[in-house]
């Protein structure tokens, strides 16, 4: 019979949240409605940010948004140039529940293509600031069969590689079929709670040992088998507090400024006609 740990209870929950195994080989939590995954996943995020690591969390079902330890959400209310207007700001919320699926993947990329290469220049300068990303429903955002997909390249690169630039993630799935497979491969540590469906489970048994598989239907909301390669161990999980909530951050989209306004700034000021008046002389005698 399996050692039963209490997360954030009696037991040591610092021995099951392992910072570096998230880091070093990424984690994968997977389970039925109303099973308790998201919950351990507002607890891994309360230990990274006490450890000092940014976390970053994609939220299309408002999960988060409504309870978390998280300082900040932000509503991402359209697509459009996002990256213009983007906040950049560590330890947030992106509230995606007002973007289409597309959308949902394409600023999903685009989000990870900036972060990766920050994290590169970061790594190169010796500076150590791991980041974390939280994919909440990652079904939304790596569907069946996405990382060998050019659409998917920035996903793909930081999932395979991003433990080399202090990146680590966490997927939370609810529909294991809908969920691109080498997904689940890659992830070293992975959390399997309460399933019920048989193409479900028919689908676990690629990595979940036998023993193990069929009981999966009798666990309990909040437990859950926790395994890293050969080892399995059964936990349970506390109730996350109520009363968190993340303060929500808003930011205007600049407005646009006309070429000569442009020029001022590059000039740090001054007077346009003060740096080139040769070009001054001539659009005013025009």
């Amino acid at each position: 019979m399996e050692k039963t740990t209490t997360i954030l209870g009696e037991g040591n929950f610092y021995q099951d949240i392992d910072i570096s195994l998230i880091l070093k080989e990424g984690s994968f939590i997977a389970g039925g409605r109303g099973t308790g995954k998201s919950t351990l996943g507002k607890w891994i995020a309360e230990k990274l940010l006490s450890c000092g690591v940014q976390v970053k969390v994609f939220d299309s079902s408002l999960t988060w948004v409504k309870n978390s330890s998280m300082p900040y959400t932000y509503r991402v209310k359209r697509f459009g140039n996002y990256l213009n207007y983007l906040p950049d700001i560590s330890n947030v919320v992106f509230d995606l529940s007002r973007l289409t699926v597309s959308e949902i993947r394409e600023f999903v990329n685009g989000v990870c293509a900036v972060d990766f290469q920050q994290q590169v220049e970061l790594t190169d300068l010796g500076i150590e600031k791991p980041l974390v990303f939280i994919f909440e429903e990652v079904q939304n955002e790596v569907p069946t069969r996405s990382l060998k997909s050019n659409d998917y390249s920035e996903l793909s690169r930081l999932i395979c590689q991003g433990r080399n630039f202090q990146i680590g993630y966490v997927a939370i799935c609810q529909k294991l079929q809908m969920v691109d497979s080498d997904l689940i491969e890659i992830s070293g540590l992975r959390w399997w709670f309460k399933n019920e469906g048989d193409n479900t489970l028919r689908k676990i048994r690629n990595w979940l040992p036998k023993e193990y598989l069929w009981r999966i239907r009798d666990l309990k909301t909040g437990e859950a088998f926790k395994q890293f390669g050969t080892n399995v161990k059964l936990i349970k999980t506390k109730r996350f507090p109520t009363a968190i909530r993340p303060q929500r951050i808003t930011f205007e989209k600049p407005k646009p400024i006309g070429v000569l306004e442009a020029i001022k700034r590059v000039f740090g000021g001054q007077k346009i006609e003060d740096r080139m008046p040769y070009l001054w002389s001539r659009r005013n005698t025009r």
